[in-house]
């Protein structure tokens, strides 16, 4: 007994005493290394529960790097997008100046014509600062009741110029009925511009022409957002449209969205859902839904919230 003792009392906690004695002695024996197994038993357990509580820690302060990295790109985005809309509103101001005083002296067609131009692409920067500056948003906002359809479209509309650059054609097709969420809306734009990316991404890859629907539904007490990429694959040159695998393919990115985007929609009390076929990628994010009842008609700026921007 004195041997294990100072056995135990160095570290080593698998000793144990022989019993060969049925006196108190031997009880004593029993009782000792019972203490010890009991005492190694919960060493074992306290360093798993040290090492989760470290693996915890880790993953906390990866956590708070990634948020701390995208709220420095939010309000350099926010910065940029203001900087860029005050020589945009300059532009627009002039040009409209100047097709004032043509349309009033010369009456120029062509000219006219041209600042017509002008002002639809100065209109359009602006529409990009716009939807920016929503993207962009600070993460630490409060949760609000939105439509779904107005909630997403800023992400579509950024997307949706660098899709057609790459034969990637967006197809919108979203509820008239609109479905009202409840969420922080610069979190669910973010999880849905990753999840948008993700599908262009791999359209890219799989398609020489592609498409890319979003849609927007409300099914079984749930608010969906669908986004679909299909498309036709370049073999020997020629298009196939059946959507079938060249064997070129990269390799499957819906792991690694599933992976990065579920614990941000669980976040916002949604779930996520994927499919990767030859065909193309299908992802499917859900929140709960709720009635325009939800929402206080408190005021004007909450009417044209929950409408959104709905698209003509």
């Amino acid at each position: 007994l004195a041997r294990a003792s100072e056995q135990i009392r160095q570290g080593d906690l698998s000793v144990r005493s022989p019993v060969r004695r049925e006196d108190e002695i031997g009880q004593l024996a029993r009782s000792f290394n019972f203490m010890a197994a009991t005492l190694a038993a919960n060493y074992a357990n306290l360093e798993g529960e040290v090492q989760a509580r470290q693996r915890q820690l880790e993953s906390l302060q990866s956590d708070l790097v990634r948020a701390h990295s995208v709220s420095v790109l939010s309000e350099l985005i926010r910065g940029a997008a203001r900087e860029l809309n005050n020589p945009v509103t300059a532009i627009a101001s002039f040009a409209e100046l100047q097709k004032m005083k043509v349309a009033a002296t010369r009456r120029d067609a062509d000219e006219i014509r041209i600042l017509d131009d002008i002002l639809a692409q100065a209109d359009r920067c602006r529409r990009i600062v716009s939807n920016l500056l929503q993207v962009a948003e600070p993460l630490a906002g409060e949760e609000v009741f939105l439509g779904l359809n107005g909630l997403i479209e800023p992400v579509v509309q950024l997307r949706e110029y660098e899709m057609k650059v790459h034969n990637v054609r967006l197809v919108r097709e979203y509820a008239s009925s609109n479905p009202v969420v409840h969420v922080n809306p610069s979190r669910f734009r973010q999880l849905v511009l990753t999840l948008l990316m993700a599908a262009d991404e791999t359209a890219r890859q799989r398609f020489a022409a592609a498409s890319i629907t979003v849609r927007t539904a409300a099914r079984e007490k749930r608010a969906l957002v669908e986004i679909f990429s299909a498309g036709a694959v370049k073999i020997d040159g020629d298009l196939q449209e059946d959507g079938a695998s060249t064997g070129k393919d990269g390799p499957d990115p819906l792991p690694s969205v599933l992976a990065l985007c579920s614990a941000l929609a669980e976040q916002l009390h949604g779930r996520l859902t994927g499919e990767s076929t030859e065909k193309g990628l299908s992802l499917a994010l859900s929140v709960p839904l709720y009635t325009s009842d939800h929402v206080k008609p408190a005021s004007e700026g909450t009417v044209e919230n929950l409408n959104g921007m709905l698209r003509k």
